[in-house]
């Protein structure tokens, strides 16, 4: 860090990089806390960086490459089996705490009939101001029943394995060809969803494309 450094504009967004880290004299030295520690932006000469503030009219061309459009689940061979059972889990709208962070937990009974496959799950998010993320567990049948959403911290679910997740931006997950996760009658019956569910303004839950095929033809996968 230098003075020279300290005065150039290096995203091109009318603010020196002094200004933007806090150092608008250019008298910052090692060891020294900065004249402001807030409102710092980054000032990243990549020219395919967001330049700050995002709505300034010098900063209106630069972003144009960005892109907050959640892209459509339309591109997995899997979901277009002809064997394919769509099961919904769904977060019934529920009252939160207006805390920073919430973690809710509801078990579901799987089919159980036969063994299934999951091959893809897609998110089903009405309100996205409230829903960050959501992760699905496969349980043995002595889990605790949660019929309703309940708190239950992160990674609460002891005994389960991880077997999809869903978070902002993503439209959802497809397995891959000939890969899926076995449940129902010879393994898991239950599954736990863990995330932030919505207020009374609307509903959260996953989509999970079932498939029934021969367990020699897929594997089963976890995540962990």
């Amino acid at each position: 860090w230098n003075p020279e450094l300290c005065r150039t504009d290096s995203d091109g967004d009318g603010r020196t990089n002094g200004e933007e880290l806090g150092d608008p004299d250019c008298n910052w030295a090692s060891s020294r806390v900065p004249d402001r520690v807030t409102d710092i932006t980054h000032p990243d000469e990549n020219r395919y960086s967001v330049c700050d503030p995002y709505d300034s009219p010098q900063c209106q061309a630069r972003n144009q490459f960005v892109n907050c459009e959640v892209d459509k689940f339309d591109q997995c061979d899997a979901i277009d089996d002809p064997a394919i059972r769509t099961l919904e889990l769904r977060f019934p709208p529920t009252q939160i705490p207006a805390t920073e962070t919430n973690y809710y937990c509801m078990t579901f009974n799987l089919p159980s009939d036969q063994d299934y496959h999951i091959v893809a799950n897609e998110g089903i998010i009405d309100n996205a101001n409230v829903v960050h993320h959501q992760l699905l567990y496969a349980c043995e049948s002595d889990v605790p029943d949660r019929s309703t959403p309940r708190p239950c911290g992160m990674g609460a679910t002891d005994g389960c394995s991880i077997i999809s997740a869903w978070t902002v931006g993503q439209a959802g997950q497809c397995f891959g060809e000939k890969i899926g996760f076995r449940i129902g009658r010879s393994t898991y019956k239950k599954v736990i969803l863990e995330g932030d569910p919505p207020t009374q303004e609307g509903h959260a839950g996953g989509k999970v494309t079932l498939v029934t095929i021969g367990r020699s033809t897929y594997k089963k996968v976890i995540l962990e």
